[in-house]
């Protein structure tokens, strides 16, 4: 599957870090019906990449202390949960990264 791919897919697919993350994108693939390109408007693609241009500038030139397990700090996490919206969606206190997959899980992209 992998060698039918165009080379800036293989590059995506090889960026994600979890291998089982990676099957499932390269399941996704093999499904997909997409017959023509998908156009996108300025605004859909900005609101696209908007969490990680938000996580970008948060974390500055100085960069974020990381805590001694390897998290984001508290603070950090409850703001990344309120830009996500997870209030509603996801359980917890939002404040640590470690019971908060969806911020773990956005950090660990690249």
């Amino acid at each position: 599957m992998r060698a039918e791919l165009p080379a800036q897919l293989v590059e995506l697919v090889d960026a994600l870090r979890n291998p089982i993350t990676q099957i499932e994108f390269l399941y996704l693939l093999a499904n997909a019906k997409v017959l023509e390109p998908v156009l996108v408007d300025a605004g859909t693609a900005a609101r696209m990449v908007r969490p990680y241009s938000w996580f970008l500038d948060r974390v500055g030139a100085e960069g974020i202390k990381l805590t001694s397990a390897g998290y984001l700090p508290p603070a950090d996490v409850e703001a990344a949960s309120a830009e996500l919206g997870l209030a509603g969606e996801w359980i917890g206190k939002h404040n640590r990264e470690v019971q908060t997959l969806p911020v773990l899980t956005g950090r660990q992209t690249r």
